[in-house]
């Protein structure tokens, strides 16, 4: 147990220290314009938490999204659930919603009932969005016995393996799954809308 608190301890003032002198914003660098193989993809912020949607392969959109399962799936928003699911792991849940009738961006409102503060188009490799929703899925499969369905998030949610705690919180678990998709992710978005940086294609001219 003290071995537990000390490594929660540690974790709390990497995060502060990082927030401290990085800022509190997730600072997103795109890779270099990729190819016609590009996917166009979506970070939806929803002051203070964040889904991503991906394109399916049949048409339409899919949105995912991590949160502590008593705060989002069982609606208890107060505060000792709020304080719970801050300073120690509690029992997390794995969103996810079809929406095969969003193809144009024109109609990503319908992704999110509960409101979608800012938007981030971005491009992403096609491979590797495609690969991390297999595995997202993957995810959600080994766990649908127990799937629940929230209708104010128009998602099914499953229990997630990993506890939900302000080191393992949804801003930081989509700042991942980016990062699996080639994304750079710096600072600790914790709170505060992300921000969108970009880089040139390098060139062979000189």
């Amino acid at each position: 147990m003290k071995r537990s608190a000390r490594a929660i301890c540690t974790a709390l003032n990497a995060i502060l220290l990082g927030s401290l002198t990085t800022g509190c914003a997730g600072v997103i660098t795109a890779p270099p314009a990729p190819n016609d193989k590009a996917a166009e993809i979506y970070l939806l912020y929803h002051s203070p938490h964040t889904s991503l949607a991906i394109p399916r392969e049949s048409g339409g959109m899919v949105r995912y999204k991590y949160c502590d399962w008593r705060w989002c799936v069982q609606g208890r928003r107060h505060l000792p659930s709020g304080t719970a699911a801050l300073l120690w792991p509690t029992q997390s849940g794995l969103g996810r919603g079809e929406h095969p009738e969003v193809n144009s961006k024109d109609d990503l409102d319908k992704l999110a009932p509960e409101g979608i503060t800012r938007l981030y188009p971005l491009k992403a490799d096609a491979e590797k969005a495609r690969a991390l929703k297999q595995r997202l899925d993957a995810l959600f499969s080994q766990a649908e016995a127990q799937a629940t369905h929230n209708e104010e998030f128009a998602m099914t949610f499953v229990p997630h393996a990993r506890g939900y705690w302000l080191a393992h919180q949804s801003n930081l678990l989509i700042a991942q799954w980016l990062r699996e998709m080639g994304f750079q992710v710096r600072s600790y978005p914790l709170l505060l809308a992300w921000r969108i940086d970009t880089v040139e294609r390098e060139t062979d001219d000189e």
